[in-house]
């Protein structure tokens, strides 16, 4: 098993950000240049000055989790005295949810080490679960790759109700779990199957497995997990909450301003308006209300801590006003976000938040790396859905039909010019002409699709081989890092894999800096 490093996938505006070409306060505090890598050492410094003496640990201690042996734990707590944290998250997938998650946590634990390293100051690194996210149907599925193919594992909802994961009650997973544990192999990691079963086994809430499973798999690693759906959170962000409420058409008219401005620069809005509602959540068990913006003056006035939560717009800047964060770890469509972030930091006059791109990569399975190797292909050639299945299908078909198309395409291409030759001149238009050569050349294209596919129906050991990797490299045309389960690679490949990413993105964070 080997892992690569790929480029950060994202649109048009995370690769502006990423190459340095953006407004300075789109994202402010961090450049791509030196001055711009001194200032993410800067900004942590000046967050741990900001944070000197407040005790934001012990209000949120609870959302922590209770061990408060283990590893992560006592570098939170290094951190709360004096220090910063390195944060990023996402919301609960089945399972764990795809590699990147993975990539995301091990980025700032990498970032964590390196910021440490540089400034001397006690660094963190945190894992916001996203557990207040009502999005179900993300949560629900995963891809296992398997010997010859892939399966995608799937929880039914048995309602329509749009909870918070965190009350979302979690579906029999027994026949799920099963085909996980098939998919990952007899010669699994006993500890990291041990943990996904003692998390999805037993009933629960989608959001509180997803907690379970993501502490047993980040906290002996140094770290947190952070529950975002316990009341600790939303209480201990009520004022930067209520603000967002008091300020809600300031708010609107900075994000239109800023919207516009990015659609004009030659950019897409990552996250769409919604006319007449504020960026803040009236949350209960059974539900996620989002609060017009006509009525948030009087809700700031009425709600009580604990009753709000943030839409992902607000989040980050919630996130940095009760953790000392020097920076949140990003993903493409997040980096694309954050330039949304600043303007709705600056119209509730809260501190701005920092972003960085975190590590991307794809794991090489040995049995991938074989048939990479046997064919000379490399990972990025499966990108395309189709083109590489329809190759092979067409080099597969039997010399004698290969052999016939050929001729007939010869003979296509000189019909023209032996009509046009021959005794008594011209007596057919060439465009007539050209319209035969074109019918017939379509007739033969589609006899050669219909010749590969029939390939393909049979199957040959070659096809077979793509498809397997496939399965692992693209499942369903999707890029490994946002469909494969990062627990599923774990079960097969254990500390080797943990190691080899962690290495990769100590390298990337090394580059930040």
């Amino acid at each position: 098993m080997r892992v690569l490093t790929d480029p950060l996938g994202g649109g048009t505006l995370t690769q502006a950000f990423l190459a340095g070409n953006v407004p300075a306060e789109w994202y402010p505090g961090l450049g791509k240049d030196t001055s711009g890598k001194a200032a993410l050492a800067a900004n942590a410094k000046e967050v741990a000055t900001e944070f000197a003496g407040q005790d934001w640990l012990s209000a949120l201690a609870p959302a922590f989790g209770k061990n408060s042996s283990s590893p992560a734990w006592q570098r939170l707590h290094s951190a709360a005295a004096g220090g910063v944290v390195i944060t990023t998250g996402q919301q609960p997938g089945l399972f764990g949810g795809p590699v990147y998650t993975l990539s995301k946590a091990l980025t700032a634990l990498a970032l964590a080490e390196e910021l440490q390293a540089r400034t001397g100051l006690p660094v963190a690194p945190v894992f916001w679960a996203a557990t207040d996210d009502a999005d179900y149907a993300e949560s629900s599925s995963i891809v296992i790759p398997i010997q010859d193919g892939a399966v995608e594992l799937r929880l039914e909802k048995s309602d329509d109700v749009q909870r918070p994961l965190a009350n979302e009650p979690l579906p029999d997973t027994a026949a799920a779990l099963n085909e996980f544990l098939r998919g990952v192999g007899s010669s699994s990691n006993s500890a990291i199957v041990e943990l996904v079963r003692r998390a999805y086994a037993r009933g629960g809430t989608v959001g509180g497995s997803y907690v379970e499973l993501m502490r047993g798999v980040l906290e002996p690693l140094g770290i947190s997990v952070l529950d975002a759906s316990h009341p600790a959170v939303r209480i201990a962000g009520h004022q930067v909450l209520t603000n967002a409420l008091t300020r809600a058409d300031a708010v609107a008219g900075a994000l239109q301003k800023r919207n516009s401005d990015i659609t004009e620069a030659g950019f897409k809005v990552q996250v769409r308006e919604v006319k007449g509602r504020s960026l803040v959540f009236r949350y209960s068990d059974e539900a996620k209300e989002r609060i017009p913006t006509a009525i948030a003056s009087d809700t700031a006035r009425q709600v009580k801590p604990g009753e709000l939560s943030a839409t992902v717009l607000l989040r980050p800047i919630m996130e940095r006003s009760i953790l000392p964060t020097a920076a949140y770890v990003a993903g493409p469509a997040e980096v694309g976000y954050f330039a949304q972030v600043s303007a709705v930091a600056d119209a509730i006059a809260a501190k701005q938040p920092v972003v960085v791109p975190r590590w991307s990569g794809t794991v090489i399975e040995p049995r991938v790396d074989r048939i990479l190797t046997r064919y000379g292909l490399k990972p990025s050639d499966f990108a395309d859905p189709h083109a590489l299945e329809g190759r092979m299908a067409r080099e597969g078909m039997p010399d004698t039909v290969r052999a016939l198309i050929s001729r007939m395409r010869d003979a296509t291409r000189e019909i023209g010019s032996g009509i046009q030759s021959g005794q008594g001149g011209p007596v057919i238009s060439e465009t007539v002409l050209s319209g035969l050569e074109r019918d017939i050349g379509h007739r033969l294209d589609r006899f050669e699709r219909r010749a590969a596919a029939a390939v393909k129906r049979h199957g040959t050991q070659e096809l077979r081989d793509i498809q397997a990797a496939r399965a692992s490299l693209y499942p369903a045309g999707k890029p490994q890092e946002r469909a494969v389960s990062f627990v599923a690679l774990l079960a097969r490949y254990g500390s080797d894999l943990q190691e080899q990413m962690l290495g990769a993105a100590r390298t990337h964070a090394a580059s930040l800096l």
